[in-house]
């Protein structure tokens, strides 16, 4: 258990990590170039990092937890990933997609590439909850797991 807890913590500080950076590149280049880019505008791409990208890393080691293999459970994960993204990528299914919503394209604006108000607060906390939920049982399916 603790291992896997471990392991959860490194790989949930890296998805932290690879969120804050762009964020951060956004707003100091933005500055750098005589542009300054709204603080509101960046966090906003921040939340939407997060709040898809946590699902992305849950599923994958959810997938990782059930399927042993070292090339096999990366595999899976990708094509896990990549099947969901086709399925909700529909007119009607492409505002539950996590990957759609990571890229803000429901809330960008026009030719600016400024995200409209208010954040997708609930969105957001919907994909953190399951991401949670996925963890919950990935770590379920370790302990249960004979080694």
């Amino acid at each position: 258990r603790r291992l896997m807890m471990v392991r959860l913590c490194a790989g949930l500080a890296q998805a932290f990590i690879l969120a804050i950076v762009p964020w951060v590149a956004m707003f100091l280049v933005g500055n750098v170039f005589g542009k300054p880019f709204s603080f509101l505008q960046a966090a906003y791409y921040l939340v939407l990092l997060l709040g898809g990208g946590l699902l992305f890393f849950a599923m994958a080691v959810l997938v990782s937890s059930l399927i042993s293999g070292e090339y096999t459970a990366p595999a899976v994960s990708f094509g896990a990933a990549m099947t969901m993204a086709v399925a909700l990528s529909g007119s009607t299914l492409r505002r539950y997609s996590p990957f759609g919503f990571m890229t803000g394209g429901e809330y960008r604006i026009g030719q600016t590439n400024l995200l409209s108000l208010p954040i997708p607060w609930l969105q957001a906390a919907i994909y953190m909850f399951m991401a949670g939920l996925l963890l919950a049982i990935s770590v379920n399916a370790i302990q249960r797991r004979e080694f």
